[in-house]
C-alpha cells in the first residue's frame, strides 16, 4: 500500500508538472547539490575522481534546471513571487570567491591520512579548479537568472489552486500531506473545529 501510494504520488507529480518548480522559498536543487558531500563516502582516489566529475558536470545540471524553470515561467507554474524574496542572496554563499570556502570543497580539506602527499595535492588542486571553473560560474548564472527572469516573471498568486489545473492539484496536495481521502473544504472544517475546541 505504501509503495502504491508513493508511485501514485510520483505520477501525480509529473501530471501537475512539479518538475518545473525545482526550488521553494528556502531550498531546492541548488542547495541540495551543495549538501552532496555530506552524503558521499569519499575514501579512495577513485571516489574523489567521481566527485570531481560531478563537480565538473554541475553546469549542465544547472542549465537543465534553468531550462525547466523557464518552461515553468511560460506555463505559469512557478513559486509565488512573494516567496522568492531574498532567495537570490541565499545563492551567494554557494559561490565564494575562494573555492576553499565552498561547502563543496570540504571533502578535500578533510582527506584521509591514507592518501599520499602527491595524491592529496593533485586532488585538492583539481577540486579548487572544478569549483572555480565549473561550479561557481554555474551558481552565478543561476543567481542572474533568478534576479533577471525568474523572480520578475514569477506568479503573483500564492494559492496552489491558482496554478493551471489548480483545483485538482490542491486536492492532490491535501491527499499527499494528510494521506486521507478528504477534500480541501473538509480539512478546513477540521481546522476550524480544532481552533474552536482549543
Amino acid at each position: 500500500d505504501m509503495f502504491r501510494a508513493e508511485l501514485e504520488d510520483r505520477l501525480a507529480s509529473v501530471r501537475f508538472r512539479e518538475y518545473l518548480v525545482p526550488i521553494n522559498a528556502d531550498s531546492g536543487f541548488h542547495s541540495g547539490f551543495a549538501l552532496m558531500p555530506q552524503t558521499l563516502r569519499l575514501a579512495s582516489v577513485r571516489d574523489y575522481e567521481h566527485y570531481l566529475a560531478r563537480l565538473r558536470a554541475f553546469p549542465r545540471y544547472m542549465d537543465e534546471h534553468i531550462a525547466r524553470m523557464r518552461e515553468g515561467l511560460v506555463a505559469g507554474i512557478t513559486v509565488p513571487k512573494v516567496a522568492m524574496a531574498g532567495i537570490d542572496t541565499a545563492v551567494a554563499p554557494l559561490m565564494p570567491a575562494d573555492p576553499t570556502s565552498s561547502p563543496l570543497y570540504a571533502p578535500f580539506a578533510r582527506m584521509a591520512g591514507t592518501f599520499s602527499a602527491e595524491e592529496r595535492t593533485r586532488l585538492q588542486a583539481a577540486g579548487r579548479a572544478a569549483i572555480s571553473e565549473a561550479v561557481t560560474p554555474a551558481y552565478a548564472r543561476f543567481r542572474d537568472f533568478l534576479t533577471r527572469e525568474y523572480i520578475p516573471g514569477a506568479r503573483s498568486t500564492i494559492a496552489a489552486s491558482a496554478l493551471p489545473d489548480g483545483a485538482a492539484y490542491y486536492q492532490h496536495l491535501v491527499r499527499r500531506f494528510t494521506t486521507l481521502p478528504l477534500t480541501p473544504d473538509e480539512v478546513h472544517e477540521i481546522g476550524l473545529a480544532q481552533v474552536k475546541a482549543i
